[in-house]
C-alpha cells in the first residue's frame, strides 16, 4: 500500500528477503541497543510455527522507517490447534511519528491475515498503545499480575522519590525479611522423596514430556521442543535456569527462571510445566521453586507474572501479587499492561472454545 503523508510518499507493505539490516538498524538505533541480524533471525525468521517472517515494514527515501512484527505461537484446546499472533517490538522512527503509519501497518497486517492461518492477534499492550488499538477492534482481557518478592528493598526505594513508596517500603522490609527466614524453614522439610536438579540451559525434550504429560485441555499455548528450542534459544531469554523436581528419577514439574540486571537484581519465573495438575504436582512445583529462592538468594526481587504456580505455594514463600499494597505503589503507569484480543475472523476459538478463558496463557509468554 503506498500512502502520502505530510509531503512524504511511503510504502507500507510485508516483509521481504534483505529487508533485515534496515529492520535491525531502526530497532538498534531508536530502541532496542545492542541487537544485531543473528537475534533478529533468531526471533522472527526461525520462528517455528510458520512458513514465513510475521513482519511489516513501512519504506520510504531514507529506507526502513517503520517496523510492526508479530511473534507466532501455537494455541491448542484439545486435540485441536490454531496459530496465534503477538504484536511486538513496534516501531516508527522519530523523524516519521504522527503520521498513522503505526495504524496503517496494523490496518495491512490485518488485512493480509484476515483470510490466513492466524486465528487471532493478541497484545500486552501500555496505556498508551491500547486505546489505538481497541479502535482497531481488540478488546481488553484485564491487566497483567505479577507476584514479587523483594529480598532487598533499597534498590526499589532509590528508583522512586515519593514520599508513599519511601513510608510504605520502610516495613515492607522487615516484612520480606520474615518471609525469608520462614522459606529456609520449609526448604529444609520438603519431602525427602523429591529431588531438585539445577540445569544451566533449559532441556527442551524433558520440559515437552512434562507438557504432554498433563496437557490442559483448555486453550494453552503448545510447548513442544520446538517452542523451547527456539524461545530460550534467544538471548533476550538468557541466562537462564532450569529447575527440575524429580522423583526416583523421574521428573515430575520443571520451572525456568530467567535472570536480568542492572541497578537492580532481577529473577523472572517465566515457565511452568505441567501447566496444571493435582497435589503431587503443587508438592514438585513448591520444591523446585524453594530450591530456586537458594540459587536466588542474593538477587533483589524475584518475580512471577500471571504465574501457573499456585497462588498459594508463592504466598507462603513471600511473594505478593503487584496489584495490592505494598506492591501496587511502585508500579508506574508505563508498566501496567493491558492483554489485548482480536479475532482474525468472527470471533477468537480453538477446537470451539472461546480464547476468553485463557488469558493467563496469553500472559505466559510475554516478554
Amino acid at each position: 500500500m503506498e500512502t502520502t503523508r505530510e509531503g512524504v510518499t511511503y510504502l507500507v507493505r510485508p516483509y521481504e528477503a534483505g529487508d533485515a539490516a534496515g529492520v535491525v538498524d531502526l530497532l538498534s538505533t531508536h530502541q532496542f541497543g545492542g541487537i544485531d541480524e543473528a537475534w533478529f533471525r533468531r526471533t522472527y525468521v526461525e520462528n517455528p510455527y510458520v512458513d514465513h517472517v510475521p513482519l511489516f515494514v513501512v519504506e520510504s527515501d531514507d529506507g526502513i522507517v517503520g517496523v510492526r512484527p508479530f511473534t507466532a505461537f501455537r494455541i491448542r484446546a484439545g486435540e485441536a490447534t490454531e496459530v496465534a499472533l503477538l504484536t511486538r517490538d513496534t516501531l516508527i522512527h522519530p523523524d516519521h511519528r504522527r503520521r498513522g503509519l503505526f495504524t496503517a501497518m496494523t490496518e495491512l497486517a490485518l488485512d493480509h491475515y484476515e483470510t490466513a492461518e492466524p486465528a487471532f492477534v493478541f497484545s500486552h499492550s501500555n496505556h498508551r498503545s491500547f486505546p489505538g488499538y481497541r479502535k482497531m477492534g481488540w478488546s481488553s482481557l484485564g491487566q497483567r499480575e505479577t507476584y514479587s518478592r523483594v529480598q532487598n528493598p533499597g534498590p526499589l526505594v532509590a528508583k522512586s522519590t515519593r514520599d508513599t513508596v519511601t513510608r510504605v517500603l520502610s516495613p515492607v522490609a522487615s516484612l520480606f525479611s520474615r518471609a525469608h527466614l520462614a522459606v529456609r524453614d520449609r526448604t529444609s522439610a520438603s519431602p525427602a522423596d523429591v529431588t531438585v536438579t539445577r540445569h544451566g540451559t533449559v532441556p527442551a525434550e524433558t520440559m515437552a514430556s512434562l507438557y504432554r504429560r498433563r496437557r490442559p485441555e483448555t486453550p494453552h499455548v503448545v510447548r513442544d521442543e520446538a517452542f523451547y528450542r527456539w524461545r530460550f534459544g534467544s538471548t533476550e531469554w538468557q541466562p537462564n535456569t532450569t529447575f527440575l523436581a524429580r522423583r526416583d528419577g523421574e521428573p515430575l514439574a520443571g520451572i525456568v527462571a530467567v535472570e536480568g540486571g542492572g541497578n537492580l537484581s532481577v529473577a523472572s519465573v517465566v515457565d511452568v510445566v505441567p501447566r496444571t495438575g493435582g497435589e503431587d504436582w503443587e508438592t514438585a512445583i513448591a520444591c523446585a521453586l524453594d530450591h530456586l529462592l537458594d540459587e536466588y538468594e542474593g538477587t533483589d526481587l524475584l518475580r512471577a507474572w500471571e504465574p501457573v504456580v499456585p497462588v498459594g505455594v508463592l504466598e507462603e514463600r513471600g511473594f505478593l501479587p503487584s496489584t495490592r499494597l505494598p506492591l501496587s505503589v511502585l508500579v508506574d503507569e508505563d508498566r501496567r499492561l493491558t492483554l489485548g484480543l482480536r479475532p482474525l475472523g468472527d470471533e477468537a476459538t480453538v477446537g470451539g472454545q472461546p480464547v476468553e478463558a485463557a488469558a493467563r496463557e496469553l500472559w505466559s509468554v510475554a516478554h
